[in-house]
C-alpha cells in the first residue's frame, strides 16, 4: 500500500509540474493544492484496508503474547520479576496500540494522517515490547 501511495504521489507531482511549467504562480499553486488533496483523498479511501491489515497483525501479536504467557513456567525464579515487568509493559503497549487503531478507524479525512501515524508508532512500540518479552525464551 505504501508503494502505491508513493507512486500516486510521484505521478501527481510530475503531472502538476509539467502542467504548471507554463502557468503563473497562482494557477500552479492551485493545481498543486488540488493534487495534494487528491492524494489525501486516496489515502483516506484506503483507511478500511489499513485498519483491517493492522487489526489482523494485532490479532497475531495477541496470539504470540498468549504463547509467551503460557510458557511462563519456563522462566527461572531469578528472572520471574523481570519477566512479569516485561509482560506488563507488553500488555500496556498492546492496549495502547489497540486504542490507536480504534482512533484510526474512527478518523476523519482531516485527521487521518495523524491517526494513521499514531497507530503505526504504537505498533512499533508494541513490537519493541514484544521483542523485550520474548528474550526470556531465546
Amino acid at each position: 500500500m505504501k508503494i502505491a501511495i508513493t507512486g500516486v504521489i510521484a505521478v501527481m507531482f510530475a503531472l502538476v509540474f509539467l502542467v504548471s511549467c507554463g502557468k503563473k504562480g497562482e494557477e500552479a499553486r492551485d493545481e498543486v493544492s488540488e493534487a495534494l488533496s487528491a492524494v489525501k483523498d486516496y489515502a483516506f479511501e484506503k483507511k478500511d484496508d489499513y485498519y483491517n491489515q493492522m487489526k489482523d497483525a494485532l490479532g497475531k501479536v495477541n496470539d504470540q503474547i498468549k504463547t509467551l504467557k503460557d510458557r511462563a513456567s519456563e522462566i527461572s525464579d531469578e528472572a520471574k520479576q523481570e519477566y512479569e515487568d516485561a509482560m506488563n509493559q507488553l500488555d500496556e503497549k498492546r492496549d495502547a496500540a489497540m486504542e490507536k487503531l480504534r482512533e484510526a478507524k474512527d478518523a476523519t479525512k482531516e485527521n487521518w494522517n495523524d491517526a494513521r501515524k499514531g497507530a503505526k508508532d504504537a505498533v512499533e512500540e508494541l513490537n519493541k515490547a514484544f521483542d523485550n518479552a520474548k528474550k526470556f525464551f531465546d
